[in-house]
């Protein structure tokens, strides 16, 4: 037991799946705090992989060109900010907020928690990434252009299952511990089945 809580992969999703509902039920979090959380994590997560594509792109013998990463950067940032948009719409319809009051739930959460959990999301990432990454100097093994692009392919997958999880969710408004259910399994599902073949298709 004790091995598998020090395995980065345990850890990071004890912190995916357990603080949101230690959120829920104990920090009286709400399914936009959630969101964010998740909106957060993700990232996080980019935030380093661009880090990771970088040193494939300069460590590798087979230099890539930056380009690569700077369309996809602006390609997520296109997906990113258009998710959260979104999300944030069928919060306000979902409680009957004004902007006003979602304004101040965010900059009371970005007050009292969001300072901490950025970094620590970011932190979660990074150490995952020296054990699997970094000191089995597997950026050596990596094709460039395949591990950015498999990314960007990535990122337009979550793009489409987003949009049809908060279509689901505007047209049944169901409960919001439904939601965040459907937050916490879609995520783990996408990480375990569709991220995981997609990487060994394009081999990284």
């Amino acid at each position: 037991m004790k091995e598998k809580l020090r395995n980065p992969f345990v850890q990071q999703y004890l912190m995916e799946i357990v603080l949101p509902l230690a959120g829920y039920f104990f920090f009286d979090w709400d399914v936009l705090i959630i969101g964010v959380y998740y909106f957060l994590d993700y990232l996080s997560g980019q935030v380093l992989f661009y880090r990771r594509a970088y040193w494939v792109m300069t460590k590798n013998a087979a230099r890539g060109k930056f380009y690569l990463i700077f369309i996809s950067i602006t390609l997520f940032l296109a997906f990113f900010i258009t998710e959260f948009i979104v999300f944030s719409d069928t919060v306000m319809v979902y409680n009957h907020w004004e902007f006003g009051v979602f304004y101040n739930q965010i900059l009371a959460f970005a007050k009292e928690e969001l300072w901490l959990l950025f970094p620590v999301l970011l932190f979660v990432t990074h150490f995952q990434d020296q054990f699997t990454f970094y000191a089995p100097r597997r950026y050596l093994k990596r094709d460039y252009t395949k591990f950015v692009l498999s990314d960007m392919f990535k990122g337009g997958i979550v793009f489409v299952l987003f949009m049809m999880g908060i279509f689901l969710w505007d047209k049944f408004m169901p409960h919001e511990l439904v939601v965040i259910f459907g937050f916490i399994i879609g995520k783990v599902i996408f990480d375990l089945t569709l991220k995981n073949k997609i990487d060994k298709i394009a081999f990284v």
